[in-house]
């Protein structure tokens, strides 16, 4: 921004992010770095600042394209444009720059393959000269230390960190489980009866509909999975039941329960029949984090599944897509179950959460729910990498 305002006396410049918060990081980060020989005025409430040689630069927010319309520009930056709206180029920027035949700067993480990953596209071909395509990695930070990164890496499945660290256009749906295969074991091998010594710890989704309640209950020292439950009967007092005489036959261990809608008083239930059970609310925020702690614990080999058709089928037939904002959606195609995998992804959750010794606790009087370490108890919104709920 900086050389192109230099070599255009009296222009226009915009620097454009995503919303109003994005917006404000690139204003303070450009007064930081801005050398004070070069600027004659700012102007904090307009967000602009004007060159000794009249040249201004405006920070703008592109959640209302709009409100972007009118003004001819020299150049424009467009800061995480992957996550931006469209519109803002197609129908407010684009036109602007034509004016005056200026230019503009695209940058940004990629998000799946949309709109960035069009542009993109012309930038590596000869047949669009007007575009350049540049292209970075996280590793190329050279103000972050690069073993940040390699640390990253064992906390991020590999779909994310292509996408995140390795800044690659990953494909916009496809499969989640890829590694699956090589972390089934036969069920003569992987599972067996209570042993008194074993800490164990389950994961519980409840059936919906036409769904399947299932049970898993595994290992926290091998992480594998010693005993499965599916069934499909939708009578709440059996289903009770039946959980209740699954986990007592394993020391009643500590079982991770989606209580999202109709989950919540089968959780009480449970509660109140002296399970350990823990709520988990799974919303568009938290079946991400559960789902990619299940895929980390899969690559890293650090979770067994028994191998049997059911179990096949769901990893197999289980999707990503993501949205035109870069969200990753999870779900499993129309027409089939993902009972399996949700339990599979609360009781992995579980053993992540014992591992660390951080858990969830349900206050019964509220509906809030908290992240708790050992004995000290927080509020989990302050905690960034905890698990996010919705009320």
């Amino acid at each position: 921004m900086l050389t192109v305002g230099l070599s255009k006396p009296n222009g226009v410049g915009w620097a454009v992010a995503p919303n109003y918060a994005q917006t404000m990081i690139f204003w303070r980060k450009l007064k930081d770095l801005l050398p004070p020989e070069y600027t004659k005025q700012i102007k904090e409430g307009d967000k602009c600042i004007i060159l000794k040689n009249g040249f201004s630069i405006w920070m703008k927010s592109g959640d209302s394209p709009d409100n972007l319309r009118g003004e001819g520009l020299d150049f424009v930056v467009l800061d995480e444009f992957a996550t931006m709206k469209e519109d803002v180029w197609t129908h407010a920027i684009r036109p602007a720059l034509g004016d005056k035949q200026g230019k503009a700067l695209f940058i940004g993480t990629p998000s799946g393959k949309n709109h960035f990953y069009r542009l993109a596209l012309r930038g590596m071909s000869n047949e669009f000269p007007e575009y350049t395509y540049f292209h970075g990695t996280s590793f190329d930070n050279t103000f972050i230390k690069s073993e940040e990164f390699k640390d990253m890496a064992e906390d991020m499945p590999q779909l994310v960190y292509n996408q995140e660290i390795l800044a690659e256009f990953i494909e916009g749906g496809g499969e989640v489980f890829s590694c699956v295969d090589r972390q089934m074991m036969p069920p003569s091998e992987i599972l067996e009866d209570f042993q008194p010594e074993v800490v164990y710890v389950g994961g519980l989704d409840l059936a919906k509909h036409q769904d399947f309640s299932v049970l898993r209950i595994a290992r926290l020292d091998t992480g594998r999975v010693v005993y499965t439950d599916r069934f499909n009967q939708i009578d709440w007092s059996y289903q009770i039941r039946r959980i209740k005489s699954n986990l007592l036959k394993y020391g009643n261990p500590t079982c991770y329960v989606d209580s999202t809608g109709v989950g919540d008083p089968i959780y009480e239930k449970l509660r109140k029949n002296g399970l350990n059970v823990k709520p988990v609310i799974i919303t568009s925020k938290s079946k991400p984090q559960l789902i990619e702690n299940l895929c980390l614990l899969l690559e890293d080999g650090k979770y067994w599944i028994p191998e049997d058709p059911q179990t096949l089928e769901e990893y197999s037939a289980y999707t990503y897509k993501i949205g035109e904002t870069g969200y990753i959606r999870y779900s499993a195609p129309s027409g089939y179950h993902d009972d399996i995998v949700m339990a599979d992804s609360l009781c992995a959750w579980g053993m992540k959460s014992n591992s660390t010794t951080i858990g969830i606790i349900h206050n019964p009087d509220t509906t809030s729910v908290s992240i708790y370490d050992e004995d000290r108890v927080v509020d989990y919104d302050n905690i960034p990498n905890a698990i996010g709920w919705d009320d």
